[in-house]
């Protein structure tokens, strides 16, 4: 199987649409479409990024180690017995190769950038999560609140509401006792689709949060991102 076939299958498997995936690696949904069609390949810190998300390493990522992808994609049976020692052998081989394939493109390409990524904060590079969303309104304003599960304070954090029509509010939370809150002014029977954007330098994550979100008379209602 090769490695865009691996990756629709592991997308699937943890039943994220091309979209998600896109926005916790950091990159546009076109560029994870060429990558599941075979048009392009991710360079190795997009393959880091790529793993976390789907959670699985980078040997089941690149077809080294194979790997249960039920109901989507059945598995062939080895037909030989790996020992725990060969498994580690190989996984450290992969590894080793992919870490000197980065240093050859680095050298080549002058791809600094990608060196940036790899000694970015946490906040850019593991799985994150979003809890405990709230809001009040008074008129045209909306006060919100909300907690994550990993904050770094040399982070910029920017809450985003993008209307049905394409209309996007901005809003900068201040963080005060573990809790994000600000305010924000939006329309009122609209329907937005909240992001909250993670900042460092000139790298940034964006964070699905909630979709379907509409205010009215009786209060609030909203659906969660999977």
């Amino acid at each position: 199987m090769n490695f865009n076939e691996r990756l629709v299958s592991f997308r699937k498997a943890r039943g994220l649409n091309q979209e998600t995936l896109a926005d916790q690696v950091g990159v546009s949904r076109q560029a994870v479409s060429k990558w599941e069609t075979g048009e392009a390949q991710p360079d190795f810190a997009k393959l880091l990024a790529l793993a976390d998300a789907l959670e699985v390493s980078l040997d089941e990522l690149c077809g080294r180690v194979q790997t249960d992808m039920s109901p989507f994609t059945p598995v062939e049976q080895s037909t030989h017995k790996k020992t725990g020692t060969k498994i580690a052998i190989i996984s450290l081989a992969v590894v080793t190769a992919l870490l000197l394939l980065c240093l050859v493109g680095l050298l080549l390409f002058g791809r600094a950038d990608t060196i940036q990524e790899e000694t970015s904060s946490v906040v850019l590079t593991t799985p994150i999560t979003v809890s405990g969303m709230e809001f009040s309104r008074q008129g045209n304003l909306v006060q919100y609140s909300f907690s994550m599960s990993v904050v770094d304070e040399t982070c910029a954090y920017e809450v985003t509401f993008t209307n049905h029509d394409g209309t996007v509010e901005t809003s900068k939370p201040q963080f005060t006792s573990g809790v994000f809150h600000g305010t924000v002014k939006i329309s009122e029977y609209s329907t937005y689709r909240v992001n909250v954007t993670v900042t460092q330098g000139d790298q940034h994550r964006v964070v699905p949060v909630l979709i379907d979100l509409s205010f009215g008379p009786n209060g609030y209602s909203y659906n969660t991102v999977d």
